[in-house]
């Protein structure tokens, strides 16, 4: 897992269900949206989350899986 990875899934578990890209972009100091829906997509391709897509610009996570949350340390983002 990538360290962009990590810190994503790291600010989406802090945020809870229902976060969105623009505010984990937000969070990580960054108006890259594209990158992080791309890194979003990622994860829930590699089964760390679940997402639901509003709109091409909004995607929100739907569920961390438990698995996402084993990868996880605790360390600052």
């Amino acid at each position: 897992m990538t360290e962009l990875e990590l810190r994503v899934l790291r600010v989406a578990r802090d945020i809870g269900d229902g976060a969105t890209n623009e505010q984990i972009a937000h969070c990580l100091g960054t108006r890259a949206t594209d990158a992080i829906t791309n890194t979003l997509r990622t994860l829930q391709s590699n089964g760390h989350l679940r997402l639901e897509v509003t709109s091409p610009e909004l995607v929100h996570v739907a569920e961390i899986m438990p698995k996402g949350y084993r990868t996880l340390s605790a360390c600052n983002y």
